[in-house]
């Protein structure tokens, strides 16, 4: 079995670039919008997400290539997800554990880059789940009953989509047909969920109406201490010393952060005089195991 390590340094010349200028990135503002299947849920269900990143004018942007997803109970997090984006759009999906509470949640959808703006930029939007597996909570009925449902047309600036069904009800697991017409030659992305009513209402703006609010935002200050995610996950860690357990003081110690696996891949850093230590990564998909070593001859 043939091994590939790739290895990248800690500084990329685009980032190095962007700070020599002066130019930076801090006149760069990212927004982003979240799809859902649906808005109701029943705990161990996978809630299917799409992610889209745009700049203020509501343009896809590919400058983050990863995006965050929370699930929040309150302001509790119950579930964190990261979508890999490629140019401007991501979707994945996130597992709703069988043991989480009946309630109204959060989703919260931002990128590292945004954080420098503050959580007030954050796109969000509530869902409701409902455990059947608590006792007390036991209110699902089933059963074999036709089910009816809306295709409601969408508007855009240049078209009018339709939206069509060979039926205007179904039978559990029976097959159906959906038409979509009059998509606009110029269509990057399209998402269709197919999903029973939902029993609450929700106020989470289509994406129009999304877009149109980032028009009549006011610019908002922000550092640019955080640094985007422009080809991968950044990870970040603090390196302790042996001896004493406090944080490590000596400047530029070389670690290694790696995924083992068939194709393996290697990132390194080096501490600052506060043991911070910080991997700059390229995409890796799924869940992997990973591993890291300090390059270290003291035996601190």
């Amino acid at each position: 079995m043939k091994t590939v390590i790739s290895t990248r340094q800690i500084l990329l010349p685009i980032l190095l670039l962007l700070i020599g200028t002066g130019y930076g990135y801090a006149s760069y503002q990212e927004r982003v919008y979240l799809q859902t299947d649906k808005q109701f849920y029943i705990a161990g269900e996978l809630l299917w997400l799409k992610l889209y990143t745009t700049n203020t004018e509501g343009e896809l942007s590919s400058f983050s290539k990863v995006g965050y997803i929370e699930l929040l109970n309150d302001s509790i997090p119950e579930i964190q997800v990261r979508l890999d984006l490629t140019d401007g759009t991501g979707n994945g999906w996130m597992e709703l554990p069988v043991t989480l509470p009946t309630g109204y949640y959060r989703l919260v959808a931002y990128t590292r880059y945004m954080q420098n703006e503050g959580e007030d930029i954050f796109f969000e939007k509530k869902i409701s789940v409902v455990n059947p597996y608590q006792p007390q909570e036991n209110r699902i009925q089933s059963g074999t009953e036709n089910h009816s449902f809306k295709l409601p047309n969408r508007v855009t600036p240049n078209h009018i989509i339709t939206v069509s069904a060979d039926k205007a009800s179904y039978q559990a697991r029976n097959k159906g047909v959906i038409r979509i017409q009059e998509l606009p030659s110029d269509s990057i992305s399209l998402s269709v969920s197919v999903a029973g009513t939902d029993p609450i209402q929700t106020t989470t703006p289509s994406i129009l109406k999304w877009k149109e609010s980032l028009f009549s935002k006011d610019p908002i200050s922000f550092s640019t201490k955080i640094i985007p995610e422009y080809e991968g996950p950044i990870y970040e860690g603090q390196l302790i010393d042996r001896s004493n357990n406090q944080p490590a003081t000596e400047y530029g110690i070389v670690g290694l952060l790696s995924f083992p696996g068939e194709n393996i891949q290697i990132f390194n850093g080096k501490t600052d005089k506060n043991g911070h230590i910080t991997f700059y990564t390229g995409l890796t998909h799924g869940k992997k195991e990973m591993a890291t070593v300090v390059l270290n001859t003291s035996e601190k």
